[in-house]
């Protein structure tokens, strides 16, 4: 009867690690950073916020309630907007906007990578809690530019800044900092519309136009973008 226990115990523990080697995390932001509260499988996150973060999401299907405080014309009325079901990959950084109107919309799932190694030089692509509001968060950033900036032709450049912004994503004004780093408008070309769907402020795009040195490129971009 022990020995049966005691192998219970350990397939419980090993499987509670398997789930936690493949656990992902979760970022629910809000449309004009508003103010939300959250319910996550029966468990309730009271405080209104803009956005929460979770670590350690077990993959699969989690039940979600979003509430918002709503004007009924005389107060304001914590009023449930959205319930439904969001689907959690393993090993994953899934990043989810609450839109205006209270529903909730996965916007970038991004995998949880080992380190990349570059000679004695390591970035870490961990997705940012902040990824969709900012891109890559600052220290990482500095660290990227850093690396970038030490290479000797665009090819290890651009290649370096690709892995990079595939797995953390990238501001506008990130990226128009990554492209002023390369020699050629070729390069800035190759790099501005590889970045675009990893882009989390499309809105301010506009501003890569910056590190060009010729309107044709310019041209070119505009084009591509307006096909994507």
């Amino acid at each position: 009867m022990k020995k049966s226990i005691v192998f219970l115990i350990i397939v419980c523990f090993n499987f509670m690690g398997l789930q936690y080697i493949k656990a992902s995390r979760l970022t629910i932001f809000s449309y004009g950073n508003t103010g939300f509260s959250l319910e996550i499988d029966g468990h309730c996150y009271g405080m209104v916020r803009n956005k929460f973060s979770f670590d350690n999401i077990y993959p699969g299907l989690h039940k979600i309630k979003i509430y918002k405080y709503v004007y009924n014309g005389f107060s304001h009325i914590n009023t449930l907007t959205y319930r439904g079901m969001i689907r959690i990959p393993e090993k994953t950084s899934v990043h989810a906007r609450v839109n205006r109107f209270g529903k909730v919309k996965v916007i970038k799932v991004l995998p949880l990578d080992p380190p990349i190694i570059y000679g004695s030089e390591i970035f870490i692509p961990e997705p940012s809690p902040y990824a969709y509001a900012g891109g890559i968060d600052n220290p990482q950033f500095l660290k990227l530019k850093q690396i970038i900036s030490k290479q000797a032709f665009d090819n290890s450049r651009l290649k370096i800044a690709k892995q990079a912004i595939r797995y953390s994503g990238i501001s506008s004004g990130q990226l128009l900092e990554l492209m002023v780093l390369f020699s050629f408008d070729s390069a800035k070309l190759k790099l501005a519309k590889y970045a675009y769907p990893f882009v989390t402020d499309k809105e301010n795009f506009f501003l890569v136009n910056r590190a060009f040195n010729f309107d044709s490129s310019v041209n070119n971009l505009y084009h591509y973008i307006n096909r994507y």
